[in-house]
C-alpha cells in the first residue's frame, strides 16, 4: 500500500492534491513538529532531494527497530484510508473499463477503498489483509474480507476462491523476499489475471523486497504468466492523466495467464 515519507513535490495534477498542500504525513507527534517548524523548513524538507535522502535513511534505521505492528500503526493506515480514497475510484473506473471482472479478490487491500469503489461498480469484490486496523474499517464499510496473514507459507497457500481478477498494490515490497515471491504464487492461483504494483523506487516505511520490474516480471513469468505492456501502460497513463497518488501509476502492471490466453485462442471459431 502507499507510502509515507516526505517526496519532492510533483505537479498538483500528478499528486491529485490542492496547490500549497506539502506532501507530508505525520502521526500525531510529528504534526505538532510540523506545526512547530518554520514553514521555510517544512519546504526545505518537502522539495530538496537531499533532505528527502537523509530523512528516509533516518527512518528506516529508526523503523528497523521497531515490531511491524509498530511500523504499520494508526497513523499509517490513517494516511493509506486518506490517500487511497482520493485515488480508488479512478482505479476502479479503469479496472472495469479494460477488464470488466464479474469478481476480483484483493490481496492486501488495506482499509478497502478499491474493494468499495469495485462494489459500486458492480464488482462482486473480496478482499484480504493482515493488519487489525485495516480489517476494522473494512468491515465498518460493511466490505467481504478476511485475515490472512501473507508471511506464512500455509495461510498464503490456501485460496479464497477463484475470480476473474487478483489485486495486490504495493503490498510485496513489504514483505520478506521468500513471502513476497509466495504472494505472487497465490495471486497467480487466484486468478487468471492479475494487476499488480510494487516499485523499487517506492519510499516505503520498510521495504524488504524492493525489487525491479524485470525481477518481477521474471516471478510471474516462472507461474506462466505474462505482462500485458500495452494495458499496463494504458493504466499508468490513465490514473496518472486523473490524479491517483503517484505510487499507483508509477508501474502498475497486468499480468495475464498464458495457458488462460491459450485456451481462449482455441476455443475461438476458425475463420472460413
Amino acid at each position: 500500500m502507499p507510502h509515507d515519507e516526505i517526496q519532492p513535490v510533483e505537479s498538483n495534477a500528478e499528486i491529485g492534491m490542492q496547490p500549497n498542500v506539502a506532501k507530508v504525513h505525520y502521526g500525531t507527534g510529528k504534526k505538532l513538529l510540523a506545526f512547530l517548524m518554520p514553514a521555510w523548513l517544512v519546504q526545505w524538507l518537502t522539495n530538496n532531494r537531499t533532505a528527502v535522502r537523509l530523512r528516509t535513511m533516518w527512518k528506516r534505521w529508526y523503523h528497523r527497530r521497531r515490531s511491524h505492528a509498530e511500523v504499520y500503526g494508526d497513523d499509517y493506515y490513517e494516511m493509506i484510508d486518506a490517500t487511497t480514497g482520493r485515488s480508488a475510484a479512478v482505479m476502479a473506473r479503469s479496472i472495469v473499463d479494460h477488464l470488466n471482472p464479474k469478481t476480483s479478490v484483493d490481496l492486501g487491500c488495506g482499509t478497502g477503498n478499491l474493494l468499495e469503489q469495485l462494489g459500486n461498480q458492480g464488482v462482486s469484490a473480496r478482499g484480504a489483509d493482515f493488519a487489525p486496523q485495516a480489517l476494522d474499517l473494512c468491515r465498518q464499510r460493511g466490505l467481504d474480507v478476511s485475515r490472512v496473514d501473507f508471511t506464512d507459507p500455509q495461510a498464503i497457500a490456501k485460496p479464497l476462491g477463484q475470480f476473474d481478477l487478483a489485486i495486490c498494490m504495493e503490498v510485496a515490497i513489504q514483505l520478506p523476499p521468500v513471502a513476497a515471491k509466495n504472494l505472487i504464487r497465490s495471486l497467480c492461483r487466484h486468478a487468471d489475471t492479475v494487476l499488480f504494483s510494487s516499485p523499487p523506487c517506492a519510499r516505503d516505511r520498510l521495504p524488504k523486497s524492493p525489487m525491479t520490474a524485470s525481477q518481477w516480471i521474471a516471478e510471474f513469468a516462472s507461474q506462466d504468466f505474462e505482462l500485458d505492456q500495452e494495458l499496463s501502460k494504458t493504466f499508468k497513463n490513465e490514473w496518472r492523466e486523473r490524479g491517483t497518488a503517484p505510487w499507483f501509476y508509477r508501474k502498475p502492471m497486468v499480468f495475464r495467464s498464458r495457458l488462460a490466453n491459450n485456451r481462449n485462442s482455441q476455443a475461438k471459431p476458425g475463420i472460413l
